[in-house]
């Protein structure tokens, strides 16, 4: 079933405070690459999988392969033009072994054709 849960405090945390430090030291940072790693990729799997799921899958247009050795190896979506690995490429190898990528092996216009069949 349906399951609510809230990370907003781990987001505050673990993404925002440290993107503010990092602007006002003049870094240049993209908070979707931190909360992929921290929040979607850790926290969010942690949970799903404490609840007894055995995979996360999200909405991301990538792929992953995963070897019957343990490893996953993190592969670019289908469509190019949707492809968002650069904002997966800090994900972690334990966390991309238990996640699924279902939209990217569709092309957008797939994707949309599904979506008006619902």
């Amino acid at each position: 079933g349906f399951h609510a849960v809230s990370f907003v405090r781990e987001y505050w945390s673990d993404v925002f405070e440290p993107f503010v430090a990092g602007i006002a030291r003049g870094a240049t940072l993209n908070p979707d690459v931190a909360c992929n790693r921290h929040i979607k990729f850790d926290r969010f799997t942690a949970h799903a999988l404490a609840l007894g799921a055995d995979w996360a899958a999200t909405g991301h247009y990538a792929r992953v392969a995963h070897s019957e050795a343990g490893g996953s190896a993190l592969l670019t979506a289908v469509d190019a033009d949707k492809d968002q690995t650069y904002f997966l490429a800090a994900v972690p190898q334990a966390s991309l072994r238990r996640s699924l990528f279902p939209l990217g092996e569709l092309r957008k216009r797939e994707v949309r054709a599904r979506r008006m069949k619902i």
